[in-house]
């Protein structure tokens, strides 16, 4: 058994994934964590197919979900967690993003506090005292502070960053809440939050230093955005 799954969304990573994994699997020797990587990849075009099929060689617990096409980052990890929750066992499943800004040193503390604090879901936290980012311009610090303020005044849920992609859930929490209808966008994040809440389930926070990605550009849409603030909408009409 598994002491934690990440899932990691890709698509053209090649230059980001070939840093991360040995990053990922080196905090796992160090710590002592039998760990294990799901990539979910939407065929991409770029080589991180074969680099993966190439590191899989080298080390045994990594595995490839691959899809046709770009299907959204929420598919990504709907797929990701069906996928481990059929074919696996394992405490923890954790997300995790390829392009760098999600530094695998942190793992380690957030499944610590995770255990101390009895909590259900881990987040690491840009917002909370401690919290950092790093090569942001002023128009995305204040896009991203703008959606979490949004999400805590429409969700009625008092979570510092609804939007981190880098948090740890246990396993017996995706097997109880329905994250099957939950968007395919990045919005999937604030979903995933108010239904662990809903469903009585404990989210903490830990501090996190973010570091923007420095190969490759955001795959972030104005599109995106917009069904963020849809999403949001549709939980302020179910709370009511």
């Amino acid at each position: 058994m598994h002491k934690v799954f990440i899932v990691i969304p890709t698509y053209c990573e090649a230059e980001n994934i070939k840093k991360l994994i040995p990053e990922i699997e080196d905090i796992f020797e160090k710590n002592n964590i039998k760990g294990a990587i799901l990539i979910v990849d939407d065929n991409s075009p770029d080589g991180t197919i074969d680099l993966i099929n190439s590191f899989s060689k080298k080390y045994g617990n990594l595995y490839l979900l691959l899809r046709p096409r770009k299907m959204g980052l929420g598919s990504a990890y709907r797929d990701g967690f069906n996928y481990i929750l059929k074919n696996f066992e394992t405490e923890y499943i954790a997300e995790m993003d390829a392009d760098g800004s999600h530094p695998p040193i942190f793992l380690p503390k957030m499944i610590y506090k995770l255990e101390k604090e009895n909590a259900d879901v881990v987040i690491a936290s840009r917002y909370i005292k401690g919290g950092k980012i790093y090569g942001w311009n002023l128009r995305r610090k204040i896009t991203s502070i703008g959606a979490n303020l949004l999400a805590r005044i429409f969700t009625r849920i008092k979570i510092k960053d609804f939007t981190s992609g880098y948090r740890i859930y246990k396993t017996n929490v995706l097997k109880k809440i329905n994250f099957s209808k939950a968007s395919s966008s990045f919005a999937f994040q604030i979903e995933m939050v108010y239904n662990c809440v809903k469903n009585g389930f404990k989210i903490i926070e830990v501090p996190f230093t973010f570091i923007d990605r420095k190969i490759g550009k955001s795959k972030l849409k104005m599109s995106e955005y917009i069904y963020f603030i849809f999403t949001l909408f549709k939980i302020l009409f179910k709370i009511r």
